[in-house]
């Protein structure tokens, strides 16, 4: 991951003790917004005739997929490499009567979780804070939990940035955001997203 578990702890703390509703900060209710009305749409084609599916949501935080899909009665799966989001995710979830399975791990390596155990594994915006050779092995863990038939939800920045800050800390050559001269996030063009993740 590019950025180190105890980063993302301080993250979760600050929006926490700011009473900022989870990740994105004031942004959260419009990401919330957006997330509900996607999984709305999955979940009236996918299961139509309401049965349950098995869902995991990959950098799950304080919950995010997980909660919208725990709430239309799925059985749900969370996890995240912030201690500080899971604990936060887990009183969420006991609050709204929710049950999940959250715990703290990194995609890289999920020994916990057999192979074909899922029908939907969700990038909870995840996937793009895996740099470089990491991904194949990230790639290679959903494709083995992932049942036969089952979907990979991809929410992850692609393609070049949009916003003025961004675009000063793109580095094009490598397609990843810079941030104190580490790579931070990849970008890569919408088309190789696809094909990395078939």
């Amino acid at each position: 991951m590019s950025e180190s578990a105890a980063a993302f702890d301080k993250t979760y703390q600050d929006l926490r003790s700011s009473n900022q509703p989870g990740w994105g900060g004031e942004a959260y209710g419009r990401r919330l917004q957006a997330w509900e009305a996607s999984l709305g749409k999955l979940d009236a084609i996918a299961w139509p005739t309401r049965e349950r599916g098995r869902i995991l949501e990959l950098g799950c935080g304080n919950g995010m997929a997980a909660f919208i899909l725990g709430r239309l009665g799925h059985e749900v799966y969370g996890l995240d490499v912030s201690s500080a989001a899971i604990a936060w995710a887990v009183e969420r979830f006991n609050t709204a009567g929710i049950a999940a399975d959250l715990r703290v791990g990194n995609v890289r390596s999920m020994p916990f979780y057999v192979d074909e155990m899922f029908d939907l594994v969700v990038d909870g915006n995840c996937l793009h804070c895996v740099i470089g050779a990491e991904r194949a092995l990230v790639l290679g863990e959903i494709r083995r939990i992932i049942r036969r038939g089952g979907m990979f939800l991809v929410s992850s920045m692609c393609g070049p940035p949009k916003s003025t800050e961004a675009r000063r800390d793109y580095d094009a050559g490598i397609r990843c955001l810079i941030r104190d001269g580490v790579p931070s996030r990849f970008m890569p063009s919408p088309e190789s997203l696809v094909q990395e993740c078939l």
